[in-house]
């Protein structure tokens, strides 16, 4: 009987000492950041909530009306969060776009840039690929204008949260491509959704529909550049 007794204390002890599994960990289904972006865009009647942390996952639950919740986990290295919480800790969940909203946004409207352009590559647009994870960002103003012929890329963010990404050359035999899309600007992030790509001059081709691809960037910023990283 006292070796039964030890034996069934050992094992009591290693149960308890085991991580018990909060039901939204052990349901939530993993995505990716752009499959979170794209519930947060969804009809005005569903929402996205955040409601907390672990050590390798954000959480959150997306509530569609007349449909039941569902529960989602996302690698913290796809969104970094201004502030977060233990999902052990029992708080009130937070809407998505708050937490959103609450990350200093970055001023980019109405802003000229133009995209370096390494040696041996005509021209980088943003967002054209995924191929492309760098960027560096030089601001135009009225100081800095090139004097001259230019051959150059360039993107502009408008005032409406859309951008336009295109090459540009004095020359008209040239293949003129142009991105388009929209935006999000925050302190050390941005966000585009690539809308379509057209094709003139030489390599005139029909337009791309890229189904509102969505890409983000780690965002750095020293004066008047800028360089981004893809995060993948």
């Amino acid at each position: 009987m006292k070796k039964i007794g030890f034996i069934f204390a050992i094992t009591a002890l290693i149960v308890g000492s085991c991580k018990q599994l909060s039901k939204i960990e052990t349901e939530a289904v993993e995505i990716t950041f752009q499959e979170l972006d794209t519930m947060r865009r969804t009809h005005s009647t569903d929402h996205t909530v955040y409601n907390g942390s672990d050590s390798a996952y954000h959480y959150f639950s997306h509530h569609k009306l007349w449909e039941s919740t569902k529960k989602y986990k996302l690698k913290k290295q796809e969104l970094k969060l201004p502030s977060e919480f233990p999902l052990s800790e029992k708080r009130q969940p937070i809407l998505l776009l708050r937490i959103l909203l609450t990350m200093q946004s970055y001023e980019l409207e109405n802003t000229l840039w133009r995209m370096d352009k390494p040696e041996g590559m005509l021209y980088k647009l943003l967002g054209l690929n995924t191929e492309t994870t760098c960027y560096t960002m030089t601001l135009r103003t009225p100081e800095n204008q090139p004097k001259g012929k230019i051959a150059d890329s360039f993107v502009k963010f408008e005032n409406d949260n859309r951008f336009v990404s295109y090459y540009t050359s004095w020359c008209g035999n040239d293949c003129f491509t142009t991105v388009y899309g929209q935006y999000e600007a925050y302190t050390d992030l941005l966000i585009i959704t690539v809308d379509s790509v057209t094709f003139r001059g030489d390599c005139h081709a029909p337009t791309e529909y890229r189904k509102h691809e969505t890409l983000k960037f780690d965002m750095i910023k020293n004066d008047s550049v800028i360089n981004l990283t893809l995060i993948k």
